[in-house]
């Protein structure tokens, strides 16, 4: 747990138990204990990932390893140049494509 803290910074640690809560109440489910791979192999629905190159919290080769495990629930996007939550910032054109393209399917 403190090694998560550590890797995303005092944003984490603040917002990390936040989050946490908020997974416990409308999910039912523990960060700490669940999985994204179990997550999404026991999901029927389908997940779109935007993840920036540039990404300095989540290195975007994790998100890359869940797509590839599963790609046929996953569409992948790596948006060039992009920090964490940055996406849209970086290319507005392609983001909202993305995402219209994505709620159509």
């Amino acid at each position: 747990m403190i090694g998560l803290y550590i890797a995303l910074g005092i944003l984490g640690f603040i917002f990390y138990p936040l989050l946490n809560l908020t997974s416990h109440i409308f999910a039912h489910e523990s960060l700490n204990k669940t999985s994204a791979y179990n997550s999404i192999k026991n999901s029927d629905n389908k997940i779109l990932i935007m993840h920036g190159d540039k990404d300095h919290v989540i290195p975007y080769t994790i998100s890359k390893k869940l797509a590839d495990t599963y790609p046929h629930k996953i569409r992948y996007e790596v948006f060039k140049n992009a920090d964490h939550g940055a996406s849209a910032l970086t290319d507005y054109n392609r983001y909202q494509k993305v995402v219209e393209e994505f709620l159509k399917d």
